[in-house]
């Protein structure tokens, strides 16, 4: 299998991509975050990874809850030489309307399985690695002001590339710092999708302080770019995100 293949062709096609979705920007709604996530991982065996993720996510200016994460699950399994696939499920609820400076109307509810294929190489001390996942979008019915029955389905496809660059060599953990960066481009599926193909791109950077061999700290800013369904309306979200990483081992 030769490394550079997969690198290579994923940069080409999410540039690609990145250009389109910025050649049609019509309307852009600009508004800030902040992301507040517990991220653990489990390690069972030489094999076998669990990952539980909970998250907050809020606006800022005005301040008002944006969506919750109750958890993402996943369970991860090594396949072959830097390769990894993982199966796993996300309960999200996701407040109505999306603009901060109205009230909460709604708390719409999401189901969200899905299948991973990730891919690690390393070039010297730089980390490389590829994040290919699929995702079956179960979203519950709504109106402006409540609930209704039934959920609308539909398929995304999810390409992101992340490096990671070592910056100091912490003590058992403690004092260590890496550097990341990454780009995550978003691809809605179906026939039921007929304006915005393209869902949204995101990109960003963050540092990593280890606190223990079992903890770390990550605080780090991207931009999410995420097309609405009329096709010609776009999010700008100016985004800081704080997670406490918890890795364990049974």
């Amino acid at each position: 299998m030769s490394h550079r293949k997969p690198l290579f062709s994923a940069i080409g096609v999410l540039c690609l991509l990145i250009s389109l979705a910025a050649g049609q920007s019509k309307q852009v709604t600009r508004q800030t975050q902040i992301w507040l996530r517990y991220y653990n991982q489990t390690k069972l065996s030489g094999q076998w990874t669990t990952h539980i993720e909970l998250e907050e996510r809020e606006f800022l200016s005005p301040s008002r809850v944006h969506a919750r994460f109750l958890p993402r699950i996943q369970l991860i399994s090594r396949i072959g030489a830097g390769w990894e696939g993982g199966v796993g499920l996300a309960y999200i609820l996701q407040a109505q309307p999306q603009d901060p400076a109205r009230p909460v109307n709604v708390m719409v509810p999401e189901w969200r399985p899905h299948l991973a294929l990730t891919y690690k190489q390393k070039t010297g001390s730089l980390g490389i690695s590829h994040r290919y996942w699929l995702e079956e979008r179960f979203v519950r019915n709504s109106t402006a002001t409540g609930l209704r029955s039934g959920y609308q389905f539909t398929l995304r496809c999810r390409y992101r590339l992340q490096v990671e660059v070592p910056v100091l060599d912490g003590n058992n953990g403690l004092g260590s710092l890496k550097a990341r960066g990454f780009d995550e481009v978003f691809l809605n599926l179906g026939h039921n999708i007929i304006r915005n193909t393209f869902d949204q791109n995101r990109i960003g950077a963050s540092l990593v302080i280890g606190i223990s061999s079992k903890l770390a700290v990550e605080a780090g800013y991207f931009n999410w770019f995420q097309e609405r369904s009329s096709g010609d309306q776009y999010y700008s979200r100016d985004i800081v995100r704080f997670t406490l990483h918890h890795s364990v081992a049974l």
